[in-house]
């Protein structure tokens, strides 16, 4: 699990046992990956591919995201498609091009 940091809210402090209460909740996701996904580490990648996976019911391989957001944002809807093992992994692909188009139109507003 990846430590609070500057994205996280007080919403998302961590119980005594070390889980958080919302874990698969989008909340948590939004709150605790930077805003730009070119940003993330290989964990932030890691734990998104996670959360999403017990979201929507996803088989996905872990090691088969080993990269960092960069990566991750180069990756075709092919590549989802062939590291989601059900069919799905339009969701990771459409969830991820969601973040970007969000980024960058905020930027455009300032």
């Amino acid at each position: 699990m990846i430590a609070l940091d500057q994205h996280s809210c007080d919403r998302c402090i961590l119980a005594k046992d070390g889980e958080c209460p919302e874990q698969n909740s989008v909340h948590v996701i939004n709150c605790w990956l930077p805003k730009d996904p070119f940003a993330w580490s290989p964990c932030h990648v890691k734990w998104w591919v996670y959360v999403m996976s017990r979201l929507y019911s996803l088989s996905v391989a872990l090691p088969m995201f080993e990269m960092n957001g960069r990566g991750l944002c180069l990756l075709s809807l092919p590549g989802f498609m062939y590291r989601e093992q059900t069919g799905k992994g339009y969701l990771l692909y459409y969830d991820l091009r969601y973040r970007l188009w969000k980024k960058f139109h905020k930027e455009e507003e300032h």
